[in-house]
């Protein structure tokens, strides 16, 4: 499902279920991932948060835009020491590498396109409900 304010041409928030076969140990089962979506946040920052829930209550969560990993509420420290700056900023080592490979793909003149998160985006469009609501205003 899909919330469309009247006053906007796309939604502001949603919920997704996929549905999927899930061979680990042997044994297949059907499972599924629900996904819920609000872009209508409002807060100070500018950052995304993820917050996934696995049947038996156990929490994992990427927060201020993936630069900190929490596993059932507790912080995890992932960021890795850059050898050359001395930095242990991970979301600045992320961009730098994310840079370089942008730099080796234009200088070979090549092309890197993933069409996985495309086409996920595009059966939520075209398969969900889609539900007018009031007008939201930024």
């Amino acid at each position: 499902k899909l919330y469309l304010p009247r006053n906007w041409k796309s939604p502001i928030a949603g919920s997704s279920t996929f549905l999927f076969r899930d061979g680990s140990g042997g044994v297949s089962r059907k499972r599924q991932i629900i996904a819920d979506y609000a872009w209508n946040y409002e807060g100070s920052d500018d950052l995304w948060n993820i917050s996934l829930t696995s049947e038996d209550g156990q929490t994992l969560e990427l927060v201020d835009g993936g630069s900190r990993l929490c596993v059932n509420g507790r912080m995890l420290d992932y960021r890795r020491k850059d050898n050359k700056t001395g930095t242990t900023d991970k979301l600045r080592l992320e961009y730098e590498a994310l840079y370089h490979r942008f730099l080796d793909i234009v200088s070979k003149k090549d092309c890197y396109v993933r069409t996985m998160p495309l086409r996920v985006i595009n059966d939520i469009l075209e398969q969900s409900e889609v539900q007018i609501i009031d007008p939201y205003a930024l």
